[in-house]
């Protein structure tokens, strides 16, 4: 990961020495920032880093309410129990009944409970997003489901995304229909997104998503600028790391 030179500095200029960097106080806010935009990539450098972390909150108290903050992050997620889909045992047979009820045409009440168990079981197991990729792009399309489901169909696309970012190039399309939809709630839930998504791209295609949000923001009644700041204010910070 690009923050682990990062780290290493802490490590050496202030655990080490004992003595406090204005550099270590924004390393620890840009980590809290990395782990509020990807949470699960945080969580795992945390993992990596959990000694020199509480090394820090010892050295320095003034530092340790912030670092207990990151450090209960792997806690919490530690601790969460795990079902058998979550282990990645389940087949593809056994997914075949909750893939039948993300089927066109049904009610949104079954769609949903599929997509919250999809959830919970893709925080130990995210390959079981692989088999609901096809299902999930579909779905976000859909003018008839509310904006809970279609923002959950978006945040398990990004989870997965995150794992396999070499898939963005089949999701990406299915996104930017989203943004062109007559749909408030469809454009919206794409929106929500960017900010997210938008790390993932290369050069051409964050310029594309970039332009057409703020054409959003400019010319459609969608309140599209708090998102399309985000996008910016994420895309300049990922570039710099």
């Amino acid at each position: 990961c690009c923050l682990n030179p990062f780290m290493e500095f802490i490590k050496i200029q202030c655990v080490d020495t004992g003595k406090s960097h204005s550099l270590g106080n924004k390393i620890i806010t840009l980590l809290q920032q990395y782990c509020h935009h990807n949470r699960e990539c945080g969580i795992h450098f945390i993992l990596q880093h959990k000694n020199t972390l509480s090394s820090v909150s010892e050295t320095f108290p003034k530092l340790k309410g912030s670092i207990q903050v990151l450090l209960s992050l792997v806690d919490t997620q530690c601790t969460k129990p795990m079902s058998p889909s979550e282990t990645g045992q389940t087949s593809y047979e056994q997914l075949l009944p909750f893939l039948s009820k993300l089927e066109y045409g049904r009610p949104e009440e079954s769609v949903l409970e599929v997509l919250q168990d999809l959830n919970d079981s893709s925080l130990r197991s995210v390959e079981i997003l692989t088999h609901f990729v096809p299902e999930l792009c579909r779905i976000i399309q859909y003018d008839t489901y509310s904006h809970t489901s279609l923002k959950l169909c978006h945040d398990l696309l990004i989870r997965y995304l995150r794992h396999s970012p070499w898939a963005i190039k089949n999701v990406l399309p299915h996104i930017t229909n989203c943004l062109r939809s007559n749909d408030g709630s469809v454009v919206m839930a794409a929106v929500a997104s960017l900010p997210d998504v938008i790390t993932l791209l290369s050069g051409q295609d964050a310029k594309m998503l970039l332009s057409t949000l703020f054409n959003l923001s400019v010319y459609s009644s969608a309140d599209c600028n708090k998102y399309l700041t985000q996008s910016i204010s994420v895309l300049t910070a990922h570039m710099l790391l």
